[in-house]
């Protein structure tokens, strides 16, 4: 069923892409429609990702999910059982984004992206926000805080340690 969804997602991805660029939609509609994307696909975990495609695909995927959660978290008592469920939920996302992000950077030939830390707004993320610019993609950019994704660019000589202004820097410093 994935399978079926992805070239369907390529092209409403694009759109939406376009669509917050012009101006036509913000981040918060952005990530409103993003997520309906997947309305209909049942919580997945890849076992194997065999193409760029499925990688981009379940990259967006968990980055929705988390995102969706973080949004919903937004109201609700700190202490509460439904955002501390939440909170598990974004936090299995965003580990199985990175998982996923791993195997994306191993499918890619190693002159297709650059990797570099972004500067950003927010102290908390300070030097430890990773942008993946795929230069052989159209508009794909990735964003890592993970150690083991840290330590692979490192090792095959793909990380930047400069701190670079982001390539969507209006998108990733804008609270949603």
């Amino acid at each position: 069923m994935v399978l079926n969804n992805i070239d369907k997602y390529k092209e409403k991805r694009l759109s939406l892409i376009h669509s917050l660029e012009r101006g036509e939609i913000d981040k918060n509609e952005f990530l409103r429609r993003t997520d309906e994307i997947f309305k209909d696909v049942d919580h997945i975990e890849p076992n194997v990702i065999n193409t760029i495609d499925e990688a981009l695909y379940f990259y967006q995927y968990f980055n929705s999910k988390a995102k969706s959660a973080v949004m919903s978290m937004k109201g609700l008592n700190k202490n509460s059982y439904e955002y501390k469920n939440l909170s598990s939920f974004v936090d299995e996302y965003y580990e199985a984004k990175e998982n996923v992000i791993y195997k994306f950077l191993r499918l890619l030939d190693r002159d297709d992206y650059e990797a570099y830390f972004v500067k950003l707004a927010s102290s908390k993320l300070k030097n430890r926000l990773i942008e993946i610019d795929v230069h052989a993609l159209e508009k794909v950019i990735l964003h890592s805080m993970s150690t083991k994704n840290l330590r692979y660019l490192r090792s095959i000589g793909k990380m930047d340690n400069e701190i670079r202004v982001s390539k969507i820097d209006d998108y990733i410093n804008n609270k949603y």
